[in-house]
């Protein structure tokens, strides 16, 4: 995925939006929203995946509410998705979906991941048997002063409110804080991790840097077993680390994702999910 801005400045300028226009999203914007869409095929895993940008037609409306619908206004349009099923396809599923969000917000438009809906409201764009849908992502223009709902829910998650870092980044092992200052060309690839949506704002990443390498192990932690059943949290790491990997590669940070344990003790609540190793 290529971006005309820094990840950084487009991360610090998402924000989750439930106050829409009722106007379609502008041509241009939706051919390169369809464009990124198409170029994602694979997850993490090599699994097949497939993205579409579709409207709430009349028809899928009669068929299908939105889960959060009521909460949202006038959502049109959304990003969907489908992948094959795999023990990592929720995270690689958060990893590419966020790709999109990210596309959207360069475009000037607004989104808001949801996790509870009903799958038929997407019309044609259906999973196969073998596909998993974890979560959609409302897009579109939004309105200038978001309405009284979105302000209570923004409220009532703590929107704007983030873990410290000494929560979620950790040196060597758990329990040893990472600071910014220590983590040097780093610092700023964590910090699109911790400015991160996830469900709830629970924010399930934990990240600890192998001691003496520019390894980073991602975990998760269970937060919410409401949204741990789903595999939202899954998807959530995922989101984390297309921040992560996207700031790197736009800092000429070499690296990939490898499923290599760690060589140290995790606190019982905690797994690992996918390690970045720099590649020379």
């Amino acid at each position: 995925m290529k971006f005309s801005k820094s990840v950084s400045e487009i991360v610090r300028a998402r924000r989750s939006s439930r106050s829409y226009q009722p106007e379609p999203i502008a041509e241009a914007a939706a051919r390169e929203l369809e464009a990124a869409a198409g170029s994602l095929d694979r997850g993490l895993a090599a699994e097949p995946a497939r993205f579409a940008l579709v409207r709430w037609t009349d028809e899928a409306r009669r068929e299908a509410r939105l889960g959060d619908y009521g909460i949202i206004s006038r959502p049109r349009n959304f990003l969907v998705g489908a992948i094959r099923g795999s023990d990592k396809a929720h995270t690689s599923y958060g990893y590419l979906l966020e790709q999109l969000v990210l596309k959207a917000t360069e475009l000037g438009l607004g989104t808001c991941w949801l996790g509870y809906f009903d799958p038929r409201f997407a019309g044609e764009f259906k999973p196969g048997p073998d596909e998993l849908m974890p979560a959609v992502c409302v897009v579109g223009p939004t309105t200038e002063n978001p309405g009284m709902k979105d302000r209570l829910v923004r409220s009532a998650v703590g929107a704007t409110r983030r873990r410290n870092w000494s929560d979620l980044f950790s040196d060597g092992k758990f329990g040893t804080p990472l600071s910014p200052e220590a983590a040097g060309p780093y610092a700023e690839p964590l910090e699109t991790v911790r400015l991160a949506p996830s469900a709830g704002n629970t924010q399930p990443w934990r990240i600890v840097r192998e001691a003496g390498s520019a390894s980073f192990h991602f975990f998760l932690k269970s937060i919410n077993a409401r949204y741990d059943q789903r595999r939202l949290h899954d998807v959530d790491v995922g989101i984390a680390m297309c921040h992560f990997e996207l700031s790197c590669r736009q800092l000429g940070l070499a690296g990939a994702w490898t499923d290599s344990a760690p060589g140290f003790d995790v606190p019982a609540g905690v797994r690992h999910i996918f390690t970045w190793q720099p590649v020379r």
